[in-house]
């Protein structure tokens, strides 16, 4: 199974489309099944098929990319970014609400969201959490795409746990 990030839900050659199949497409068991009898509270590990990620860098790299430029012009549309800009500070603080924020969902039993109900609140929190850091990498010009590909590629060489204990 191949997961590929797709934009608008329209799958490309070569491309599975993710976006355009349910969620529960992408998991080896009924996961649906799981939600609709558990109301969102269960945690589901995703089981995937190794990806050879070679192939897919450069097509993971561009989406990844696009998307950001999609997020950030998205932000300054809406108000978010001024001429005076924003400070790194509080970027990263805003990511760190949002991490704060799937906290208590969990703490709550992970509810549905409350604005996308088809997704838990620790979906919609880590989903808000990866816009915030779109949005900063667009805009402070950071290769996001390229640096989540050579981070992965990195830590397939470390240790089991990074030869930490803990």
């Amino acid at each position: 199974m191949r997961i590929n990030f797709t934009r608008h839900g329209g799958a490309r050659p070569g491309m599975a489309g993710l976006g355009n199949a349910r969620r529960g497409d992408a998991l080896k068991g009924n996961d649906e099944g799981n939600r609709a009898a558990t109301g969102c509270k269960t945690t589901h590990i995703m089981k995937l098929e190794p990806i050879d990620w070679s192939t897919y860098d450069y097509d993971f790299i561009a989406e990844m990319n696009a998307m950001s430029q999609e997020v950030h012009s998205l932000a300054i549309e809406k108000g978010w970014w001024t001429e005076a800009g924003r400070n790194d500070g509080e970027l990263i603080a805003l990511m760190h609400s949002e991490l704060s924020e799937a906290l208590e969902a969990l703490r709550n039993g992970n509810p549905p969201d409350d604005k996308i109900a088809e997704f838990s609140g620790v979906e919609a929190e880590l989903a808000d959490t990866v816009i915030r850091i779109m949005d900063m990498a667009a805009a402070r010009v950071y290769r996001l795409g390229e640096a989540i590909v050579a981070k992965h590629n990195y830590n397939k060489s470390r240790a089991q746990r990074h030869g930490k204990s803990f």
